[in-house]
């Protein structure tokens, strides 16, 4: 998938912008706040309808301005515009003016996005563990979003009888929740395994040996989301009273998790900012791999802020094996040394308030 024009009207420092992308390794430069995550972030909000830097898409709209318009133009003909009102959901269409939800936006348009922030899955939350689990099921499982959509039912029915302290309800609700729990456990594992086994074979990581022996010995290790020495059943009869009391399912699939172990390394405590930041990206190529081998669809990979926290042996492996083995991605620095060629780097800059590119 090869993004060849982006065109923005009204987003966020933009006021119109309109560039021409090659494929393989691009480079937007620029100062801090100069408008540099926003391009990536535009391309993503168009894609996927969401933005990685807030929860209110009114946040993208210029100030004094009552709408903004994107359009990705990608290599055989195919296109996909979005508009946004201001406190209107977006409406994202595509060359023949259909249409298009998030989930076929997402199963088409496949993007990889790398945050500059809170992006150390070493030490990430639960919930950012989850949403990294799910993208990979959403792509490998046909069903999965039915899967989680009844999930999502049955724990909120079971939590709402608890809070009416309905015991009829909540063993009803129980029984169906250990059902669904299997198979969302199983289906996680599967997915954990395919994740190891990328680890193990990848020549994503091989790349990344000569200066980071450690990577060598990373697993992932699946967390169910209540005690592994535990059948579901027995972990919520014992915690029957306690759920009833607390009003909520204590322990579940909505806690569910993973943690990377090394057998050289205590990888939470023994590596350094930068090899934290090199372990996340490598996973999120592992995760390219994986859609592409479940679509056909080469991702597009956004990396904002690339350069940071790397250290320069790491940061040009890296760059190197980008310029080598993708079709296309999009990254974003402050310094421009690193670059390998200038052929595909854009200058971002902000003047009088607007961002502009050259």
């Amino acid at each position: 998938m090869i993004l060849k024009q982006l065109n923005t009207i009204n987003f966020r420092s933009y006021k119109d912008l309109s560039i021409n992308l090659s494929e393989g390794l691009v480079y937007f430069c620029g100062e801090n706040a100069a408008g540099k995550s926003t391009i990536l972030e535009a391309i993503q909000f168009t894609l996927s309808g969401k933005s990685f830097r807030t929860n209110n898409n009114n946040d993208l709209i210029q100030k004094e301005q009552n709408f903004l318009r994107t359009l990705c133009v990608f290599e055989n003909n195919k296109q996909i515009s979005a508009t946004k009102e201001k406190d209107s959901s977006s409406i994202h269409k595509n060359i023949d003016n259909k249409h298009l939800q998030n989930k076929q936006l997402a199963l088409e348009y496949p993007v990889c996005l790398v945050e500059s922030d809170n992006f150390f899955f070493t030490k990430a939350n639960p919930e950012k563990k989850r949403h990294f689990l799910n993208k990979n099921m959403f792509y490998v499982e046909q069903n999965y979003s039915q899967i989680m959509q009844s999930f999502k039912k049955i724990h909120t029915n079971r939590n709402l009888a608890l809070k009416n302290n309905n015991k009829d309800e909540v063993n009803v609700w129980t029984k169906q929740l250990i059902e669904i729990e299997r198979i969302i456990s199983r289906k996680n594992e599967e997915i954990v395994s395919l994740i190891n086994e990328k680890l193990s074979n990848s020549k994503v990581l091989s790349d990344f040996y000569s200066k980071n022996k450690w990577l060598k010995t990373v697993k992932v290790q699946y967390d169910r989301g209540y005690s592994f020495n535990m059948n579901f059943s027995d972990v919520l009869h014992a915690n029957a009273s306690k759920d009833l009391i607390m009003k909520r399912t204590i322990d579940g699939p909505h806690k569910r998790s993973f943690k990377i172990d090394s057998e050289e390394l205590d990888l939470e405590a023994g590596l350094s900012r930068g090899q934290q930041k090199l372990l996340s990206i490598i996973f999120y190529l592992i995760q390219r791999e994986i859609i592409f081998e479940h679509t056909n669809i080469a991702p597009l990979l956004l990396i904002d802020d690339i350069s940071s926290e790397l250290d320069k042996e790491n940061l040009d492996l890296m760059l190197k094996y980008l310029n080598k083995n993708t079709m296309q991605s999009l990254v974003t620095l402050i310094d421009p040394n690193p670059v390998l060629s200038k052929k595909s780097l854009f200058y971002v800059e902000q003047n009088g308030g607007y961002s502009h590119v050259r």
